[in-house]
């Protein structure tokens, strides 16, 4: 696998674009280019000059809230990622209007994908393919979406992200056949025999404290009441807190979670309303059994969990990371932004990624979570 990777702090996008692929060999055109782009540049004018500079090349990305490239934590810059001679096959489907997705179209994408392989889903192997996803972070449909089109995949993993803004939560877009698209989500099929690796990590633990969602407003992930009690007076009370005392600090390391197949996933509270309701960054459903998150350093727990995916092949040759801008945010608040990116450049060759607004995994949305693909050196 070759991959060229830059990246550019420049605003003005077409600038940005020749800046991040400067000394680039491209003579050969690469097979897919990653591309996640801050609201510093017009991720349209990018969009179409990358389309126009590579136009033999699948270009796919989405606008960041931060973004990772060459052992780099970065703000404000539009990073680049191009790989050629990679042994895998790829294609992309784009689903567009989002408030209208349902199963049928799960079906027609996955069998979009499917088509644009050649792919006998009567014969293959799923253990052989993965799908990465890029959504739209503001429509709220990320729930719904992934697992209509997980199980379409029949068996066929997921692994993505959902675009931000830079927090200004106004419009995310995805990047997909030269355009830059709001209420969309792009979906990658990738098939390579044994050159792939799908990571998830989150630093947090269960504790004993149990919470019960008694009222909720699904569809602004809103809960209303925990236990029978006021949501914020149930979560301040699993704490040992008074209500007046639970601040942005204490639920951001304090976010619930809950548990499946052995696995621990993170619901993240994005704030606290007037009236004491929550309202979080994932779909929490009223008879949900939540369990209060216990915290781990995420440096020394993220350094035993890349230990762990290279200990049998070595550093991946390419590393694609949806990082969770929590995650992001903690690492600036505790100092550790630097060690963290230092750990992305030791796990892969070449490494790109960005801060999302949530992630999806097998058809699952979570928070304060880094998902990932690595590609290893063909066998």
């Amino acid at each position: 696998m070759f991959v060229h990777q830059g990246y550019s702090l420049e605003k003005d996008a077409a600038v940005a674009v020749a800046d991040a692929t400067r000394g680039w060999d491209t003579e050969k055109a690469p097979e897919i280019l990653f591309a996640f782009v801050s609201t510093a540049q017009d991720v349209n004018v990018v969009a179409s000059t990358l389309a126009a500079r590579f136009p033999a090349t699948i270009v796919v990305g989405c606008t960041s809230t931060g973004e990772h490239a060459a052992g780099k934590h970065l703000a404000g810059s539009l990073v680049l990622a191009a790989l050629s001679d990679t042994g895998i096959k790829w294609t992309v489907a784009l689903a567009k209007d989002l408030n209208k997705f349902d199963a049928a179209r799960a079906d027609a994408i996955a069998a979009e994908l499917f088509a644009g392989l050649h792919v006998n889903t009567e014969e293959f192997d799923p253990s052989e393919y993965f799908c990465l996803n890029l959504i739209d972070g503001l429509r709220m449909k990320e729930e719904g979406i992934v697992s209509l089109v997980a199980e379409a995949l029949q068996g066929v993993r997921l692994v993505g992200g959902s675009a931000g803004d830079d927090l200004a939560f106004k419009e995310t877009r995805v990047i997909a056949f030269g355009e830059a698209v709001t209420d969309a989500a792009v979906f990658i099929l990738g098939h390579g025999k044994g050159a792939f690796q799908i990571l998830k990590h989150q630093h947090f633990t269960t504790t004993a404290s149990q919470l019960v969602v008694t009222k909720v407003d699904t569809a602004q992930r809103r809960v209303y009441e925990i236990d029978g009690l006021g949501a914020l007076e149930a979560y301040a009370k699993s704490l040992g807190l008074a209500v007046d005392q639970v601040t942005s600090d204490v639920t951001f390391l304090h976010p619930v979670t809950f548990s499946c197949n052995g696995q621990i996933y993170v619901r993240s509270i994005q704030r606290v309303e007037s009236d004491g309701s929550i309202v979080f960054y994932c779909a929490v459903e009223e008879g949900m059994v939540l369990e209060v998150g216990g915290h781990h350093n995420m440096v020394e727990e993220l350094a035993k969990e890349f230990a762990s995916a290279v200990s049998d092949r070595g550093p991946f040759e390419f590393f694609l990371g949806w990082n969770c801008i929590l995650r992001a945010l903690e690492a600036d608040k505790t100092a550790q932004t630097a060690a963290v990116a230092e750990l992305w450049s030791r796990v892969a060759s070449a490494s790109i990624g960005f801060d999302t607004y949530g992630e999806q995994l097998d058809g699952v949305h979570i928070n304060q979570t880094l998902v990932a693909i690595g590609f290893h050196k063909a066998a």
